[in-house]
């Protein structure tokens, strides 16, 4: 009487690569599906950047006032989520993640839902607290009433 044995080769054994990787992209897709919205929250890096790029438009603007004489307006349109230089005509988008409020003086007008800053041609601004917001974290940018200079502050 025989008997036989059923015997796997070494080459039978466990997963070849292709079908390990083929499952992992499988895998993978899926999280991506299931998860969309993940990652599309801006920086806190980022929203530092985007403040730096602020600081600069409204700087021109306070040195476009000072040389041409004239008063000049920055104005924030949260409804089109645009910051518009009133000297250049130039303009900086920020993500709908991003939220920005004024504090500040009175001078800073909010006719409409829109934020002005105006420059002076003496040196004088109208002095308020710009902040941008994302989720926990937050950038403020100062604009000085009585030197007309803008910069950053946490």
């Amino acid at each position: 009487m025989a008997i036989y044995t059923l015997t796997r080769s070494k080459r039978d054994a466990g997963f070849t690569l292709l079908e390990v990787m083929a499952a992992l992209a499988i895998v993978a897709l899926l999280v991506s599906l299931a998860l969309p919205g993940r990652g599309a929250e801006t920086s806190t890096a980022a929203l530092r950047g985007l403040a730096f790029r602020m600081v600069a438009l409204l700087d021109a603007d306070r040195y476009s006032a000072r040389r041409t004489g004239q008063t000049i307006v920055s104005t924030f349109d949260p409804q089109v989520r645009r910051v518009r230089s009133g000297a250049s005509g130039a303009s900086i988008e920020w993500p709908a993640d991003v939220s920005i409020k004024a504090r500040g003086a009175r001078q800073c007008t909010q006719e409409s839902g829109n934020i002005s800053i105006v420059f002076y041609h003496d040196g004088y601004a109208c002095g308020d607290t710009i902040r941008l917001e994302v989720a926990q974290h937050f950038v403020n940018i100062l604009v000085n009433q009585f030197t007309g200079g803008v910069s950053i502050g946490e």
